[in-house]
């Protein structure tokens, strides 16, 4: 999965606890629909292919990219 970016934003805070958003940049919807079938797949518990496995990779590591240094435990 290439040319995924990512773009930090910080939203106003909720109930006065800070939060973080961030936008994920597909290079097509064919790719963000695949990125979205792995992390269903993951989250019921269903067997990844190596693909999904390394698409659920590539997500967290942009993720982690643009947590603030702050916010990371």
């Amino acid at each position: 999965m290439q040319g995924i970016g990512a773009a930090p934003t910080t939203p106003p805070p909720l109930d006065g606890k800070a939060m973080t958003s961030i936008t994920l940049t597909f290079n097509s919807p064919a790719e963000l629909m695949e990125a979205s079938e792995a992390l269903a797949k993951a989250a019921t518990g269903q067997p990844l292919t190596d693909q999904e496995t390394n698409q659920l990779q590539v997500v967290a590591m942009m993720i982690r990219a643009n947590i603030p240094a702050q916010q990371e435990a």
